[in-house]
């Protein structure tokens, strides 16, 4: 191998693991990144899960209570599902597949979420 062609191949070498450390250093940011989302989303979580008990605490004790909100509850869900009907009927998807789109024929997803 001649010095011109090992300098070639060693500047090769160089530039190459120049690109790599650059790469190294964007995937450190981006998974730094992703970890201080995931402790805020874990901490989100736990102060969720924290008042989800202390709701479920509160209504263990109030048997009136838990029955008002169990049929404001029920109402909702019939009301947000008359509402899902209604989309339907006026040939939008509901589907998590085609949301919000134009429905040119029936669709399982869609009839699936009205009916099962």
């Amino acid at each position: 191998m001649k010095n011109s062609e090992l300098c070639d191949s060693l500047i090769s070498i160089e530039s190459r693991l120049g690109k790599l450390a650059h790469e190294l250093t964007d995937v450190k940011r981006e998974l730094i990144a992703v970890v201080e989302e995931n402790n805020l989303l874990a901490n989100e979580n736990e102060k969720l899960r924290d008042k989800i008990e202390a709701y479920e605490q509160a209504m263990s004790n109030e048997p009136e209570k838990r029955k008002k909100v169990e049929a404001k509850l029920s109402k909702q869900l019939s009301t947000s599902k008359m509402n899902m009907k209604k989309l339907y009927n006026d040939k939008f998807h509901i589907c998590h597949v085609n949301y919000g789109s134009v429905r040119e024929q029936e669709c399982f997803f869609c009839l699936d979420l009205l009916h099962g």
